[in-house]
């Protein structure tokens, strides 16, 4: 869980994810609990329903990690998608990221952090939101997002 590319702890409001492990050791957490398996042993697909607070990361460095990850339900406009993780990563690259970017992204994302309770996480991140809008940050940047249709 120390490794960068880990993902926070977090909740999706109103997607659910399904991960399919086709290489490599996953670790994933549930709630509260921590689980292992690789291919033989992990269920398929590994459903993480809506409200659950979750993170997956490789267990070992044995094999590369090779996971299918899908969220439905699918929607061009917000929700984690496509234009979400080329945004994130293109602003990230570029340097042009900050904390009202994050919110931008992260609010029109519906995907939150779970540290603290969920009703103040979606407080916060709709203000900061607000104010990354009031700032002219965005969640689609042409220069960024391959599907010409996310941007309308």
């Amino acid at each position: 869980m120390q490794r960068p590319c880990t993902p926070i702890l977090h909740i999706h409001l109103n997607q659910t994810e399904f991960f399919t492990l086709l290489q490599g050791q996953l670790a994933y957490q549930l709630d509260d609990k921590v689980y292992s398996c690789d291919i033989h042993t992990c269920p398929r697909p590994l459903i993480v329903p809506p409200l659950v607070p979750h993170t997956f990361w490789m267990h070992d460095n044995k094999e590369d990690l090779i996971v299918v990850i899908r969220l439905e339900p699918a929607n061009k406009y917000n929700g984690l998608r496509q234009g979400f993780f080329e945004n994130f990563a293109g602003t990230f690259r570029d340097g042009h990221f900050s904390i009202w970017q994050i919110f931008v992204l992260f609010e029109n994302a519906q995907t939150y952090p779970a540290s603290l309770p969920l009703p103040l996480m979606k407080i916060m991140f709709n203000i900061g939101s607000f104010i990354g809008y009031l700032l002219g940050y965005q969640t689609d940047y042409e220069e960024y997002t391959t599907v010409a249709d996310e941007l309308h």
